[in-house]
């Protein structure tokens, strides 16, 4: 598999990501220039890692990135990602679930898809997705 080697600027690690992934910046809706960090999503896989600042300090995060990055986490892979971008989607068990897929395009469940799609918009906070890639 390719892959291209990016640079994260604003004190982010530099990382290798594989070409069928794509990256948005974090960003909140009230302050919209607050660069709050980097997701990585993988649609095939239906995976994610979200890439956090060390410090929120005079920034707007949402309170689970805040609490992360007290905790020195900045790096946010696996089953705690998922969780985070689950919960910025409609939930698989959803009514009228297959509608929502139809209109996105998909024969089964993609939360990575989903939000890609929707900007990352939830109704629990003030964040969204800008793509870079």
């Amino acid at each position: 598999m390719d892959s291209i080697t990016k640079s994260i600027p604003n004190s982010f690690p530099k990382v290798v990501f594989p070409l069928e992934n794509k990256t948005y910046i974090i960003r909140n809706v009230n302050y919209p220039k607050e660069d709050l960090g980097r997701i990585v999503m993988n649609f095939n896989e239906d995976k994610c890692v979200l890439y956090l600042r060390k410090s929120y300090c005079g920034l707007h995060p949402n309170w689970l990135m805040r609490e992360w990055s007290s905790r020195g986490r900045t790096v946010i892979d696996g089953e705690d990602a998922m969780y985070w971008l689950h919960k910025r989607v409609c939930p698989p068990g959803r009514q009228n679930i297959r509608e929502v897929l139809k209109s996105h395009g998909l024969s089964s469940y993609n939360a990575t898809v989903m939000s890609s799609h929707g900007k990352g918009i939830c109704d629990w906070d003030d964040l969204w997705f800008e793509e870079i890639n």
